[in-house]
């Protein structure tokens, strides 16, 4: 879990330098612990890891169920890893999952350097909000959602179900 928070810390401060200050940054990141990945596994959590050619990992996907029907996500990559497709696959595997456990939703809270990500891959915007970053200070992220939509299976031919 080690090599997960060292690619969370990483995103936060290589990715997130133009949109938030260096010291909200810094406090951001100590939330990023080995311990609160084994803790969110242990409360059923799925993680997805994209490891390099030698064992380093560049970035992680995670997914919970929140409540029902709709879950929650998020992606980080490091900045060695941006605008290869890694982040993408990640994501991809994150919704595939939720989809797999009855998933209609996905909701996060975007950083701002995150967003226009998250708009590629099918997003909607909902509302700025702040949250706590530790030290009573807080950052600006962007609540978004994408609903999920269920494949239905079309009969195109004209024929009754079980008629052939």
């Amino acid at each position: 879990m080690e090599g997960i928070a060292k690619a969370h810390r990483d995103s936060l401060q290589t990715l997130c330098a133009s949109y938030y200050l260096a010291d909200l940054i810094g406090e951001w990141s100590q939330s990023a612990t080995p311990d609160r990945y084994r803790e969110a596994h242990s409360q059923g959590a799925t993680i997805f890891v994209a490891e390099s050619d030698y064992g380093d990992i560049l970035g992680f996907s995670e997914v919970h169920r929140v409540k029902d029907n709709d879950f929650n996500s998020a992606v980080f990559v490091s900045g060695e890893a941006v605008r290869r497709g890694i982040g993408t696959a990640l994501y991809r595997a994150a919704e595939s999952s939720a989809r797999a456990a009855g998933a209609e939703r996905i909701e996060l809270n975007a950083s701002l350097a995150a967003i226009a990500f998250y708009r590629y891959q099918g997003f909607q915007q909902c509302e700025y909000r702040d949250l706590e970053a530790g030290a009573g200070r807080s950052f600006r992220v962007l609540h978004m959602r994408k609903g999920l939509v269920k494949a239905k299976l079309e009969n195109t031919h004209g024929a009754r179900p079980g008629t052939g």
